[in-house]
């Protein structure tokens, strides 16, 4: 990347990532939250004519846009009026529990009421919610005539990777003029997981060129490649295939049981992944992350994800699937943008000591303290410099990571 594209980079995830003050205390977010999710569509175009009128009246004293303003003020402050006690009833959200970047889905809220109707004008929405998650629109209503238990639609979009709070769905209802709303925050907490939006790896065969070019060929293929030494018995978990059923506990207890294995060379490939950086080159931090992301899913595919590491501590992959706790503990870093974090003086990474062919990902200049890449090791590194990269490192430029399919 030369230097314009560079700060256009820059520019782009600063203003991508630069926190919206949505979860603030200070008075000017509460007017802020107060005037969005009280004022419905006609008032806030009824607000912006008021705004408009306003200096023109004061200009002319009265003479052109006088009577606007009176009316526009007087719709107004009737409106606020009428809508100052909150509604009667609940809404309850029934959140995803994960969601990936970029993705839309509908949410389904519940409306009731202690008399089990619904009075006209009576809706819902999720207003309060992480910088991450964006409700589509402004408001959606019941239909006319339904009672209490009916359900609306809420277009949920995920716009950010990490973990996002959700307090609580809002029960609203349209006062008599159409302007403003009455509301009520119902608090239900729920946390949305976005997972971040992986790479579309297609290949790895660059990878594998080098020392050890067949024991990496074996281990990438897959686990038929190579032996494993059983050592006990375990849990059925997602993502286990029949060769790992233990047919005797099964047939002896009626519930499914798996082979605890334990992987040698030749079965699998351990996944690294550093994310700490310093400055503006965390602005890669994302790009590396969905690279990383990719190559997870690319081992999956093939069954040779044995283990991962993030900055320094395994993952445990035996509790679900073993792709969703990698995308579970990328989702879980803090966001790229965390100012303190970045100040703090980052280490060279330091590659884990495993038995395992590893792959290790990772972002910015500052390479891993060993510079002799080992013979069943292979570096992927997120750098837009020029500088030079030790023996046996791929340097990827974060554009082509998210421009369509990623050769290896």
């Amino acid at each position: 990347m030369n230097l314009p594209r560079r700060a256009l980079w820059v520019v782009r995830w600063i203003a991508q990532w630069w926190p919206r003050g949505t979860d603030g205390r200070d008075p000017v977010t509460w007017v802020w939250k107060a005037w969005r999710e009280r004022a419905a569509p006609g008032g806030k175009v009824l607000a912006g004519i008021w705004l408009l009128t306003l200096p023109v009246s004061v200009i002319t004293r009265g003479y052109a846009g006088g009577m606007v303003l009176a009316a526009a003020s007087a719709l107004l402050v009737s409106s606020m009026t009428l809508s100052i006690l909150p509604p009667r009833g609940r809404a309850k959200a029934l959140l995803p529990g994960s969601m990936r970047e970029g993705e839309t889905i509908s949410v389904i809220v519940e409306l009731e009421t202690p008399d089990g109707l619904l009075p006209k004008g009576t809706g819902a929405w999720i207003f309060r919610s992480g910088d991450g998650l964006v409700a589509g629109g402004d408001g959606v209503l019941a239909r006319d005539g339904t009672g209490s238990g009916t359900a609306v639609e809420v277009p949920l979009r995920a716009v950010r990777r990490g973990l996002h709070l959700v307090e609580g769905a809002t029960l609203l209802r349209l006062e008599p003029l159409g302007l403003f709303r009455s509301r009520r925050l119902c608090p239900d907490p729920g946390e949305v997981a976005v997972l971040p939006r992986a790479a579309h790896v297609v290949s790895m065969e660059g990878l594998l060129r080098g020392p050890g070019e067949s024991e990496m060929a074996r281990a990438v293929g897959g686990r038929a490649a190579g032996e494993t030494e059983i050592v006990g018995i375990r849990p059925w978990n997602d993502g286990d295939g029949p060769r790992d059923v233990h047919h005797r506990s099964w047939a002896r207890t009626g519930r499914l049981a798996a082979l605890e294995r334990l992987p040698q060379a030749g079965d699998g490939v351990a996944l690294v992944f550093d994310s700490r950086g310093s400055g503006f080159r965390r602005s890669l931090l994302e790009s590396a992350i969905s690279l990383c992301a990719g190559v997870a899913r690319f081992l999956d595919d093939n069954g040779s994800l044995a283990e991962f590491t993030l900055d320094g501590t395994k993952v445990d992959l035996s509790g679900m699937g073993k792709l969703r706790s990698v995308e579970l503990a990328l989702a879980a870093l803090p966001p790229s943008i965390d100012w303190k974090r970045s100040k703090a003086k980052r280490p060279r990474c330091q590659i884990p000591t495993t038995r395992l062919p590893a792959i290790v990902v990772g972002y910015s200049a500052d390479f891993p303290s060993s510079d002799a890449v080992a013979q069943l090791e292979r570096r992927i590194w997120v750098d837009w410099s020029d500088r030079s990269i030790p023996q046996g490192t791929i340097r990827m430029d974060p554009g082509s990571i998210h421009r369509g399919e990623v050769g290896l």
